[in-house]
């Protein structure tokens, strides 16, 4: 997650999902940073649409996007 004061488009802050497999980046704008777990779960609903595949493990820099109940449960429930 990265932010910069003077962009001067609405969306402040910007998200990159990367596939390792296909070496795709994935990259969505946000006007705020609490979006982060829709997009996951937008980017988890077009890699299983587009490949039939489930992710096996998501990857993060730690930022505390993703320290959450709700966060914790989509794992469980896919099995991550």
């Amino acid at each position: 997650m990265w932010s910069h004061g003077n962009i001067s488009w609405k969306a402040k802050y910007f998200l990159t999902f990367i596939d390792d497999s296909s070496r795709k980046t994935f990259f969505y704008t946000m006007k705020t940073k609490f979006g982060v777990f829709d997009k996951l779960k937008v980017f988890n609903s077009l890699v299983e649409y587009q490949t039939r595949k489930n992710m096996k493990v998501i990857r993060c820099d730690g930022g505390g996007e993703y320290n959450f109940k709700n966060f914790n449960t989509f794992c469980k429930e896919m099995a991550l």
